[in-house]
């Protein structure tokens, strides 16, 4: 008796929508059905979604049939881009007391992404600027920085500090 020889299984990536967008966004690479699944990332299930920056490259899937049989899928690169972020330094107003400024009156940050906060970034806030040791009545600039993060290109924006003169 002949055994018939078991079919070479085909690996072929479905992805879900495009492959290169920016963070926020997501893309989920399913592979052609199988008995089992080795992505080029370690993962063994049959869908994969990426959706962090530091997820961006090339993935591969070997496929394995019920006879032990496999075969690899060709690459299918995948482009997470940065998202813009920006924080700005509240403006702050006080009345000359003769103290030198320090620090700021926080800041207003716009553009994260689904349920991303404050907390989603790294470093400290530090405040600079023309406004650090300020003590005269005048304006100066309150200038935030110090935030990191892998998922955004993060843009300062300067505040105001405006010292008015006691009245006498």
């Amino acid at each position: 008796t002949v055994n018939p020889q078991p079919p070479t299984p085909v690996a072929t990536i479905t992805a879900s929508g495009p492959v290169a967008f920016g963070y926020g966004g997501s893309v989920t690479l399913t592979a052609s059905a199988a008995a089992g699944y080795l992505w080029s990332n370690g993962a063994t299930t049959q869908s994969i979604t990426l959706k962090n920056v530091a997820e961006s490259g090339d993935y591969t899937v070997t496929v394995t049939n019920a006879a032990g049989c496999s075969a690899s899928s060709s690459v299918t690169s995948v482009t997470i881009s940065k998202a813009p972020l920006t924080v700005t330094a509240n403006d702050q107003t006080k009345t000359y007391d003769a103290t030198n400024h320090s620090g700021g009156n926080g800041v207003t940050i716009t553009g994260f992404a689904g349920s991303d906060d404050e907390s989603s970034l790294g470093g400290e806030l530090v405040y600079g600027g023309t406004s650090q040791g300020a003590s005269n009545a005048g304006t100066y600039a309150i200038s935030p920085s110090g935030y990191t993060s892998a998922n955004y290109n993060i843009t300062y924006v300067s505040g105001t500090l405006t010292i008015n003169q006691a009245t006498l």
